[in-house]
C-alpha cells in the first residue's frame, strides 16, 4: 500500500492493523514479538495464523481487539510504501517465517505483471 501526501502540509497519520480471532479451541489474536518485530498471533484449530506489518510498528492490546499500529508523519508530496501480510502455518515461526518473507516479495513487479492498480490514499 502506497500512502501519499498530496497537500502542501506536513501530515501526521496512524495507521492501525486489527485482528480478531475466535477459536473454538486455541488462542484468540495477541500482540507479541519475534525477532524483534510486533506481530499479531494466535492458535486455532492446527493453525498458527500471523498478522505482520513491515515497518517498526508498536502493539496494543488494551482495547477488546488487538491491532498493531504505526504513526507516519508525511512531508509535502511525500510518499510512503506499506506492506502488511497475513500468514497461517502449522507452527507459529514458520508462519511468522512465511509472512516476512511474502512481505519481502518485489510487489511492484507483481503488479506490474497482473496489471492490478494500487491503492493511493489522497491526505
Amino acid at each position: 500500500m502506497n500512502v501519499v501526501n498530496k497537500t502542501n502540509a506536513i501530515r501526521k497519520i496512524r495507521l492501525e492493523i486489527c485482528s480478531l480471532l475466535t477459536p473454538i479451541d486455541g488462542q484468540s489474536m495477541t500482540t507479541t514479538q519475534m525477532q524483534m518485530v510486533n506481530v499479531l498471533a494466535g492458535q486455532t484449530g492446527g493453525l498458527f495464523p500471523v498478522l505482520f506489518l513491515d515497518r517498526v510498528s508498536r502493539a496494543r492490546h488494551r482495547s477488546l481487539i488487538p491491532r498493531s499500529f504505526l504513526d507516519l508523519e508525511l512531508g509535502p508530496g511525500a510518499t510512503r510504501q506499506l506492506t502488511w501480510t497475513q500468514a497461517a502455518t502449522d507452527t507459529l515461526q514458520a508462519s511468522f517465517d512465511l509472512a516476512r518473507q511474502t512481505a519481502a516479495r518485489p510487489w511492484e513487479a507483481e503488479r506490474a505483471k497482473t496489471g492490478t492498480a494500487q491503492c493511493q490514499p489522497m491526505y
